[in-house]
């Protein structure tokens, strides 16, 4: 009985912080001032393609400066064409309204994603506990790449959450919601390319990667042919090439996983295509092993493909700290987990809690220290899923 008040305190406990923290976080977020968040890359956009405009020419960073003023200009827009559909209707707004607008949005995608990781989770068999649930609730509303995204209005929340789309659709064994993920993921093709390659070696996911194709290349077609569809094409490929040089954030020294690991211990340079080439490859090969291994179950598969889908995202790819909202769709997950290796995740997610604020008291290098840490965070977790990969496909024993 008294474990049971316990129980009962705790989880009235956690969902109160909870709801603290939530109003926190918001308050924040709707005090960041408009000229601080990258939301503003999004607007431009529509804003040039609204009056028939190439918002990958040169004309983008003068236009920057005349909407945003001198000292806040923008650098090169590098997101592909089907942001068309996203980028004009906001745009249609006042900046601010529109990034108040989009603040919003992304708080609801950030809900039915959980909704959706929950949902996969017992689908895949993980055990249901309504004090984790809360422990996790109040992780994620103060989980550092988080709060970042949402308080800079970055354009990462339509990814992560196709990204929740794609597992769920895999794990109820629905199409129609698979093809969903595949088209959101098309957005950020630094998470679309090693995500889709694995699915591609499931049953089935070929077709849906190349139908997903066909209508991310249909609803490229209107903003091609509005604002010119070679010098289009033309000026994605050079802000592409182009938008790493020079900028110290986009260094590889300053992303998260093995550019960053690889910059810092040996002085190598790794651009970002190569870490998208070595992730691809991983993600491909992994792939070909789960879903040809006869000692895994259909939900051990769904279980792993998404796992290493997050992993190799996060540590092979090199991201911007904000885009590790990615990792959160397989944190419930970690409950499927063999106990010792979940403990190594569980360190990974410790790590990349408040990374920031632990650099910073740790007197860690203030420009490289906070990446460092969320390196070491996302490897852990990666480790871990590697162990617990490796022990269920050499055991005999049916899967938890």
């Amino acid at each position: 009985m008294n474990q049971q008040k316990l129980r009962s305190g705790a989880v009235a406990g956690l969902a109160l912080l909870a709801l603290v923290l939530f109003a926190v976080q918001l308050r924040q977020v709707l005090n960041r001032p408009l000229n601080d968040t990258d939301f503003r890359y999004v607007w431009l956009a529509g804003e040039m393609w609204s009056g028939r405009g190439n918002p990958y020419g040169s004309g983008y960073i003068p236009e920057s400066i005349r909407v945003f003023g001198a000292d806040h200009p923008l650098l090169v827009w590098v997101y592909p064409f089907q942001w068309f559909w996203i980028a004009v209707p906001f745009a249609a707004l006042p900046p601010l309204a529109a990034l108040h607008v989009w603040q919003a949005a992304s708080y609801l995608l950030v809900g039915i994603a959980a909704w959706l990781a929950l949902r996969t989770a017992a689908l895949l068999h993980v055990r249901r506990d309504t004090l984790l649930t809360l422990v996790m609730a109040t992780y994620v509303l103060t989980f550092n790449p988080l709060a970042g995204t949402l308080q800079l209005g970055q354009p990462v929340m339509p990814a992560v959450f196709g990204f929740a789309v794609l597992t769920y659709g895999m794990a109820v064994g629905r199409d129609g919601v698979k093809l969903t993920g595949v088209v959101l993921l098309a957005l950020k093709p630094q998470f679309g390319v090693p995500v889709l390659l694995m699915l591609c070696t499931a049953p089935g996911g070929f077709r849906l990667c190349v139908i997903g194709g066909l209508i991310t290349a249909a609803l490229a077609v209107p903003p091609l042919l509005l604002a010119g569809a070679e010098e289009q094409v033309r000026g994605l490929l050079a802000n592409i090439g182009g938008s790493y040089d020079g900028v110290p954030i986009n260094q590889p020294i300053s992303m998260v996983g093995l550019p960053h690991l690889l910059a810092l211990t040996t002085g190598v340079q790794m651009p970002i295509s190569v870490g998208l080439l070595i992730a691809a490859a991983v993600t491909t090969t992994l792939g070909v092993i789960i879903n040809r291994h006869r000692a895994l179950t259909v939900a051990d598969r769904v279980l792993y493909s998404a796992a290493f889908s997050a992993s190799a995202v996060s540590c092979l790819v090199g991201v911007h700290p904000p885009d590790l909202a990615v990792v959160l769709v397989t944190l419930p997950l970690l409950l499927r987990q063999h106990r010792a290796f979940a403990l190594v995740g569980v360190a990974g997610y410790v790590l990349l809690w408040r990374f920031e604020n632990v650099a910073r008291i740790a007197g860690l290098d203030p420009a490289h220290g906070n990446t460092s840490l969320a390196t070491a965070g996302v490897f852990l977790i990666g480790a871990s899923w590697t162990l617990d990969f490796s022990r269920r496909a050499t055991s005999r024993q049916p899967a938890p």
